[in-house]
């Protein structure tokens, strides 16, 4: 039974161990999606006046995603491309003249430099005018004003919103959604099997040239498969527990069916001895009573008869009960050694899971998630003992440059070479993981901000010297680092964003260096 009662609050432990982690990444996966509505809510705003047919729908879909009825969302979306479809085109049998207009208010829209603006006004005085025979002939006007365009290449009301060079709107700030977008990647903390299309999203959100929509929708689907993946274990678990659950409740039966036959062995025993007693002082009346030895040794005979009787009866229930109690306590043991080594594979299997929650998959350090935990602690044991902690922020110097001239396997192989020299480089206290991307932080405790430098440049020295190939050519592969001590009242957050401006000083004055930035 204390073999069952351990295992049971085991489980039970894991279990809300297991149900706290989910409802943290529920909380995680909320924000990821408050972010994606803030997206979306932003590029409706964007393109709202384009189209008149348009404007009723991506005003109902910015409602919907503002209160959050994501019950209506698809209904709307499907309004809307409905609408798209609907929506004729100019050529179209039921087109009219004053779609040729709203044709040409959405060139002149347009329209961004005096050359364009000329253009246009030709196109829309020969329009007036009746020099267009057919409304394709205006089409093909239209589409040449754009096509003429200096600097880009970008048409339609996606190339205004999202194109580079001056055709892009100054409305729209693409970098800065950019920006976000590859933040709320970098937050992500997936399974290995998604760590890989992670890694690609990415780089593609780096790639100026990638189409933004494209990449939010990518961004939507990753992170509902992450979603899905959660479940999808949370639901395995969940089995399993339910399965355990049914085994300790057979276990549990068949300890009660042992009891109830030690208690009925008990008061079998007690019958019987209680029946023998009887017997016996009913001989040693009879015997007083006894006239003749002839009629003694008959009442003899028959007491010891029937107290012999109540012992083989007796007997046999025993032997039988025993019989029963070793079958029971043979399957029980079965049993428990089955449970043993489930409860077995389930730690290892939850211990490499957990490994593999807290390793970044390509470097093999700790990743952002074993980092917020860690520097966690690490601010609790420096208010605690008053010693000195340092954080230090790294990041690859030209790193898409490595990626675009030598492809992403090279990139990735200079992550996993600079993650291999930090990790050699510090002590056993010290604690480096990858944050995200190109970017590593190093806490390193015991030390102050003018140790911890001398330190980084070591470090920063070594990742220099190292020789690196990628496609059969050497690579010149430099880092740059922040750095700033815990001090006062701060947080890891502040300390970690004062590092950060460290870094970003390291960039801005040529890159491969280090830079202190302390409280003031």
């Amino acid at each position: 039974m204390s073999v069952v009662s351990e295992e049971t609050a085991y489980w039970k432990e894991r279990y809300f161990t297991l149900l706290n982690e989910g409802e943290k990444r529920q909380t995680e996966q909320n924000e990821y999606e408050t972010l994606l509505n803030r997206a979306v809510i932003r590029l409706t705003q964007a393109v709202s006046g384009l189209d008149a047919a348009l404007d009723p729908h991506l005003r109902a879909i910015r409602e919907v995603m503002r209160k959050g009825e994501n019950s209506t969302l698809r209904r709307e979306l499907d309004a809307l491309l409905d609408t798209l479809i609907r929506t004729p085109k100019l050529g179209h049998p039921t087109a009219t003249a004053g779609q040729g207009r709203e044709l040409l208010r959405f060139l002149e829209a347009l329209c961004a430099t005096p050359e364009e603006k000329t253009a246009s006004e030709a196109v829309c005085r020969r329009f007036e005018a009746g020099g267009y025979a057919t409304e394709q002939e205006l089409f093909d006007a239209a589409i040449r004003v754009l096509r003429n365009r200096k600097g880009s290449s970008a048409t339609g009301v996606i190339g205004k919103l999202f194109g580079k060079g001056q055709a892009a709107s100054a409305d729209i700030d693409t970098t800065k959604l950019r920006r976000r977008l590859d933040e709320l990647l970098r937050a992500l903390n997936l399974s290995a099997s998604l760590q890989e299309r992670l890694e690609q999203l990415k780089a593609r959100v780096a790639d100026d040239t990638e189409d933004l929509i494209a990449l939010f929708d990518a961004a939507a689907a990753l992170i509902a498969d992450m979603d899905a993946g959660y479940w999808q274990e949370q639901k395995q678990f969940g089995d399993f527990l339910a399965a355990l659950s049914g085994k300790l409740g057979e276990l549990e039966g068949k300890a009660l069916r042992m009891d109830a036959l030690s208690q009925s062995s008990a008061e079998d025993r007690r019958l019987t001895e209680k029946a023998v007693a009887g017997e016996v002082a009913g001989l040693r009346a009879d015997a007083s009573e006894a006239t003749n030895l002839v009629q003694l040794r008959q009442i003899i005979q028959m007491r010891l008869d029937t107290i012999s009787q109540r012992l083989d009866s007796f007997d046999h229930a025993e032997e039988a009960r025993f019989t029963e109690t070793q079958a029971q306590v043979q399957d029980l043991s079965q049993r428990l050694r089955t449970l043993e080594q489930e409860a077995e594979d389930l730690r290892n299997r939850l211990e490499l899971a957990n490994r593999a929650a807290y390793i970044d998959p390509l470097t093999k350090l700790p990743n952002r998630k074993a980092y917020l935990e860690r520097v966690d602690l690490e601010e609790k044991r420096w208010r605690r003992f008053q010693q000195p902690l340092t954080l230090a922020v790294w990041d690859i110097d030209f790193f898409k440059k490595i990626n675009d001239r030598f492809g992403h396997a090279s990139g990735d192989k200079a992550l996993a070479m600079i993650g291999q020299v930090l990790a050699a480089s510090i002590r056993n206290t010290d604690f480096v993981a990858r944050y995200g991307g190109e970017e590593f932080v190093m806490l390193l405790l015991g030390s102050d901000d003018s140790n911890a430098l001398e330190i980084a440049e070591g470090i920063r020295q070594r990742i220099e010297d190292c020789e690196f190939i990628g496609n059969g050519k050497r690579i010149a592969v430099t880092v740059s680092c922040g750095i700033s001590q815990f001090k006062g009242r701060d947080g890891f957050q502040d300390v970690f964003e004062r590092a950060d401006k460290a870094l970003y000083q390291a960039k801005k004055k040529g890159r491969n260096r280090c830079e202190i930035i302390s409280l003031v």
